[in-house]
């Protein structure tokens, strides 16, 4: 999957900031999409790896997350 980043509108900015962290490729766009719409900074991960390095450079509000992810990983 590619990583998915976008940055809102400025005056949406303070919405804050989502990290969506899903395996399952539609529905990470899906859902990375939705939160676009209303006005959120998205950040994308695949599994915890890919999430664990995100939220190590980045500042996140809210982590949006899958139960079970792949590699026997999870949320």
């Amino acid at each position: 999957m590619i990583p998915f980043a976008a940055l809102p509108p400025v005056s949406s900015l303070a919405a804050g900031t989502v990290l969506v962290v899903e395996d399952e490729a539609f529905v990470c766009e899906l859902a990375a999409e939705a939160l676009l719409d209303e006005g959120y900074r998205v950040l994308t991960a695949a599994d915890a790896e890919e999430a664990e390095a995100i939220l190590a450079r980045e500042s996140v509000d809210l982590l949006f997350t899958d139960i079970d992810l792949a590699r026997n990983t999870n949320g």
